[in-house]
């Protein structure tokens, strides 16, 4: 039996994948932002969200924006910018709830 009849298949195939993948990065990026800026500044918990959520925001949107070029063989897709948002808000979400939680207030 040659190699190429046998049928394979890939992660990448799964419906809205991409997305997913948008998603997750985008909640890691500005979970990380967070961290970072909380860390190593005196900002108010307020202006922490803020300037993560603008930072992972505009990186997003200047990603999209960057595919639009013909120099770039990607396509832009506004739904990419969406989940980037919502990674992005989640993120915030989650820092948000996770002191509350008596277990992991340690961790954070």
């Amino acid at each position: 039996m040659p190699a190429d009849s046998i049928k394979t298949e890939s992660i990448f195939v799964l419906p809205y994948f991409d997305k997913i993948a948008h998603l997750f990065m985008f909640f890691m990026l500005s979970g990380a932002l967070i961290l970072d800026i909380s860390k190593y500044s005196e900002f108010k918990p307020v202006m922490v969200f803020l300037l993560s959520a603008f930072i992972s925001v505009s990186m997003g949107g200047l990603i999209e924006i960057a595919q639009t070029h013909p120099f770039v063989r990607r396509s832009s897709e506004w739904l990419d910018f969406a989940t980037d948002i919502i990674g992005a808000l989640l993120a915030i979400l989650f820092f948000l709830i996770v002191p509350k939680v008596r277990c992991l207030r340690r961790v954070f």
